[in-house]
């Protein structure tokens, strides 16, 4: 997820062992040294904790353990790996001395274990969409299809298919032709399929997903609202103009779920693959202190992504609920926000009742006039 030549700025890994951080020393060396290794070990604790309370959740929890929670459950999984591989890229760079620290980072944590881990986390989140839209379009194949075997297929070739194309290539080439795993840091062809063309693929990828999912989601709905307004005659224009108004704002927690998840996706990554691919170096005056913010940025998308979709579950999000009313330490606020909610059904179902009893009062005067008038 990083780029190469040197264990570049947009890496953690470039932050390198501090032997003499003392007062004499200026604020960029204290940036580096102590500041970074901070942020990106908090943003790690924060990540691991998201996705540990969903992944915990969807275990304990028998009626969250449905196929599509079992994907998010993975999602979750591969989260926890992104924050780890973090932390141990901290670790290493600030506890290990070289040539330890090269090997252990050009083997186990640079690059093709970042981008792995990351391509990973991007399936998973193209499966999500996939899964939303295939059930929602085709709901009889997919209780057909969706079966533990074929689920667990899926998942296998998720997991391998980047660890086989990305990880493998470069460290069996690396050691095909160097003799160990760190000679890919000064091999151009493997320069430019890490830094270049896998990032791309697994930047559109979830995006072109996600998009599309939705889009197809959205037009099934409103072609079969379309079939119950058609097979119920409705022939004037007006009407069927004003149906179709009315069924795209029915669509509309679909486009608000695409537009919210496309809009969080751009603004964190989008920022770090245009510096991850050295797009703009000379716009911005200080570069390493920009990759390093648009590096965090990014990291921190790892985070939102379980939040998001839990919410978007709403299973889910009806468990979170219950456990935050159990385990909340301010019951008096909860008192006053069911009292408000109570009272507001309360005064809604009395506006009700008293405009059916007006209505129904008028209708009998009405009858009682027309009876009147006949005799």
């Amino acid at each position: 997820m990083a780029t190469i030549d040197n264990l570049i700025t947009a890496n953690p890994s470039a932050i390198t062992t501090c032997d003499s951080c003392n007062g004499s020393q200026s604020n960029g060396y204290l940036g580096n040294y102590l500041y970074l290794p901070l942020w990106f070990t908090a943003v790690a604790t924060l990540i691991i904790m998201t996705n540990l309370v969903i992944l915990i959740l969807i275990i304990t929890r028998k009626k969250l353990r449905t196929l599509s929670n079992i994907i998010l459950l993975s999602n979750c999984s591969c989260g926890i790996i992104i924050a780890m591989l973090l932390i141990a890229i901290i670790i290493v760079t600030n506890f290990s001395q070289e040539p330890i620290q090269t090997i252990i980072l050009g083997c186990g944590f640079d690059s093709p274990t970042q981008t792995t881990v990351v391509c990973i986390f991007n399936i998973h989140m193209s499966l999500l969409a996939g899964e939303r839209c295939f059930s929602i379009t085709y709901p009889f194949k997919y209780q057909r299809l969706a079966t533990n075997k074929n689920l667990t297929l899926v998942l296998f070739l998720a997991w391998m298919m980047p660890i086989g194309t990305i990880y493998t290539v470069v460290i069996l080439y690396s050691q095909i032709k160097f003799g160990n795993c760190t000679g890919w840091m000064v091999m151009d062809s493997i320069h430019i399929y890490i830094t270049y063309f896998i990032p791309v693929v697994i930047f559109f990828l979830p995006m072109i997903s996600t998009f599309t999912a939705y889009n197809i989601i959205i037009w099934k709905i409103y072609a079969m609202q379309r079939k119950v307004c058609h097979d119920a005659d409705m022939t004037d224009i007006l009407t069927r103009s004003t149906t179709r108004s009315n069924s795209m704002l029915k669509n509309k927690k679909a486009i608000l779920q695409m537009i919210l998840l496309l809009s969080i996706y751009l603004s964190c990554l989008t920022p770090f693959l245009l510096i991850h691919l050295e797009l703009i170096p000379t716009w911005v005056p200080n570069y390493a202190m920009a990759s390093y913010i648009t590096y965090i940025v990014a990291t921190i998308y790892f985070m939102i992504h379980p939040l998001l979709v839990a919410y978007f579950t709403a299973p889910i999000k009806q468990e979170i609920k219950k456990l935050f009313r159990r385990y909340c330490r301010c019951p008096r606020f909860l008192n006053q926000y069911n009292y408000r909610r109570r009272t507001l059904i309360r005064s809604t179902s009395t506006m009700r009742a008293s405009k059916n009893y007006y209505i129904n009062r008028i209708e009998t005067s009405e009858k009682k006039t027309t009876i009147q008038y006949r005799l």
